[in-house]
């Protein structure tokens, strides 16, 4: 699933922050950022920063912010 290896950074931090049964989809966007939506919830983009950060940002905001 996860190739790059910072795909396998976000995939063991999701592990890591959320029971995976609650884990609807998790997809790919870039080499260092994935879409993950949670069963209930909205779709939300994590992003690893070069600094090993993890920010999350609801999908929504994205588009607000590109309009």
């Amino acid at each position: 699933m996860f190739c790059t290896p910072e795909q396998r950074q976000i995939g063991r931090w999701i592990e890591n922050h959320y029971d995976i049964d609650k884990v609807q989809c998790a997809e790919i966007v870039t080499k260092n950022a994935v879409r993950l939506t949670l069963r209930g919830h909205e779709p939300t983009i994590l992003i690893l920063r070069q600094n090993g950060r993890m920010d999350q940002i609801p999908e929504a905001a994205l588009f607000e912010a590109a309009v």
